[in-house]
């Protein structure tokens, strides 16, 4: 997460893809080795201090984002329907903690696609 300069030791597939809908497709993943590693980075960020993560995600978006939102998203099982980056990449690691920690426990890694274009 570049906000927090946070490595979550993400591989990140050099094969891009085009969905039905011409939209671009990545896949990403965190190995089996790497879940257990980046849990604990997960829980700063996102349980132990959501409000620092919240305050650097909307700065690093040039504070055009709700700090109240993006807070909230760090909290929640929802989904951000506004497409706002600082919103959207906190839900994302709210759900990548979650994920994560049943990965762990499957002893697996976790892998998800992502679809349109990625904001740095």
């Amino acid at each position: 997460m570049a906000a927090t300069d946070s490595d979550f030791a993400v591989f990140a597939s050099g094969i891009e893809l085009v969905d039905d809908e011409g939209a671009s497709v990545r896949t990403n993943m965190i190995t089996r080795g790497d879940v257990k590693r980046v849990i604990p980075n997960l829980e700063e960020l996102v349980e132990k201090h959501p409000d620092r993560t919240a305050r650097a995600l909307v700065a690093h978006d040039g504070n055009r984002a709700d700090l109240a939102r993006v807070l909230a998203a760090l909290g929640s099982d929802g989904w951000p329907e506004g497409g706002d980056p600082a919103e959207e990449a906190a839900a994302f690691a709210h759900h990548l903690l979650k994920q994560a920690r049943v990965a762990k426990g499957d002893v697996d890694g976790v892998c998800w696609e992502y679809r349109g274009t990625i904001v740095v």
